[in-house]
């Protein structure tokens, strides 16, 4: 039996949830839509993490308009992202490099040829662009460099497939 972050059965409870939210808070929704968002938000915080605190809820746009949920449980931050009809497109929290398999901390080691990493955050992906729910999510690290000044990225499998 395959572990799922969200069960399928939460998926249809976030998508329920979420379906009435269609104005875009970016794009100067009311008030009251505003509040809309934080109440479904909350729902599916609840749903997922019911011991967690929102920290920040905030109307993204990329090719849709989203939304992202920042979220403490257990004093770690999570983001959870949706999009307005209650998909959950993305989860990621920061992580240590001691927390990766060890192909993707090697290929982030080798990479970033011993420079200080400012950051990694694992991310599972649960829909792709066209919303179309992944079987199981995929995850990948993401590692932040100063490299010749400049800031650099880098994403990685568990197997420590480089992407992007």
């Amino acid at each position: 039996m395959k572990k799922h972050l969200v069960s399928p059965l939460s998926f249809g409870l976030v998508a329920a949830v979420f379906a009435a939210v269609v104005v875009s808070v970016v794009n100067g929704g009311s008030r009251a839509e505003k509040i809309d968002h934080y109440h479904k938000a909350r729902e599916v915080v609840a749903t997922m993490f019911p011991d967690g605190r929102i920290t920040e809820v905030k109307a993204e746009r990329r090719i849709v308009e989203l939304v992202e949920v920042a979220v403490i449980v257990d004093g770690v931050e999570k983001e959870i992202l949706l999009t307005t009809t209650g998909e959950v497109l993305e989860f990621e929290q920061e992580v240590s490099l001691q927390d990766l398999p060890a192909a993707a901390r090697e290929a982030i080691e080798e990479i970033g040829r011993k420079r200080k990493i400012e950051e990694i955050e694992r991310r599972e992906t649960f829909c792709e662009l066209k919303w179309v729910p992944l079987e199981s999510p995929r995850v990948d690290y993401t590692a932040e460099f100063r490299m010749r000044g400049k800031d650099k990225e880098v994403t990685v499998s568990g197997t420590g497939q480089v992407s992007e």
